[in-house]
């Protein structure tokens, strides 16, 4: 995590030569990185919480949303 506030988050996730960084702010928001083998992005925007998220063979899913008081909350899925 590069920056954690209320309500707000930053990050970057490191895989081989390559990077990807999100940030979002807001309740409600959040941003999330999926990595393959064959490279990653990031998208941010509104999450649901009750939406499962779903990896597919091969993948990593990382979720990241800002918490209250300063915190993060962390969603990792693989299979």
């Amino acid at each position: 995590m590069s920056d954690i506030g209320p309500d707000r988050i930053e990050y970057e996730v490191k895989s081989g030569d390559g990077r990807s960084a999100g940030g979002a702010e807001g309740r409600g928001q959040g941003c999330r990185t999926v990595l393959r083998a064959g490279g990653f992005g990031t998208s941010c925007g509104g999450i649901d919480d009750d939406s499962p998220l779903g990896a597919r063979p091969g993948t990593v899913i990382v979720q990241v949303a800002p918490g209250e008081n300063g915190t993060a909350l962390l969603h990792i899925v693989s299979d």
